[in-house]
């Protein structure tokens, strides 16, 4: 009858979108590493990059997501997330864990394998996303790694601000992961 709620990533959109249509049932809510929307992404150019792509042309992402699915497999993709993630010791550490690094690429590769429509739709609809308003006085948590690279540009226009009884954790020396 009544949930926390906990939401990493992309996640987020659905878990306050739970919490905007069931307020009574939802006791407290924490958010870990969510992706703001809009933000910029200063010194990671081929996230901020790929981000902008997906907002002004979301069938080049579904194409993009069908490529790496049929043709770059596996390694290519364990390569990008090192080259992407990899700069920060404790996400190296993880991403070297070959139980953690499969279950990531299978996620990844598996983006490719929704519709062309849905894929498009979520792609173009992130960027412009806001959180829903919130009745209910169940509190949020906020939690980022002081190295995220998806997370610097979140202190610029916090998209978060509006959640009931707010609290940001920023663990200084955690990464994305």
């Amino acid at each position: 009858e009544r949930v926390r709620l906990l939401a990493k990533d992309g996640g987020a959109p659905a878990a306050l979108a739970f919490a905007a249509l069931h307020p009574e049932r939802v006791q407290a809510g924490v958010l870990i590493s969510p992706r703001p929307p809009r933000a910029r992404l200063p010194g990671v150019q081929l996230i901020d990059g790929w981000i902008r792509l997906g907002a002004q042309h979301p069938s080049a992402i579904v194409a993009i997501y069908a490529l790496l699915r049929r043709k770059a497999g596996v390694r290519l993709t364990e390569t990008l997330i090192r080259r992407l993630f990899g700069g920060h010791s404790a996400d190296a550490a993880l991403i070297e864990d070959p139980v953690w690094r499969h279950a990531a690429v299978a996620e990844l590769l598996t983006c490719g394998a929704r519709t062309a429509d849905g894929l498009a739709a979520e792609q173009t609809a992130y960027p412009r996303w806001r959180p829903p308003p919130l009745a209910g006085p169940a509190p949020w948590t906020v939690v980022t790694g002081g190295s995220d690279p998806l997370w610097a540009a979140a202190a610029q226009e916090d998209p978060w601000r509006g959640l009931p009884g707010l609290r940001h954790v920023r663990i200084a020396e955690a990464g994305r992961f």
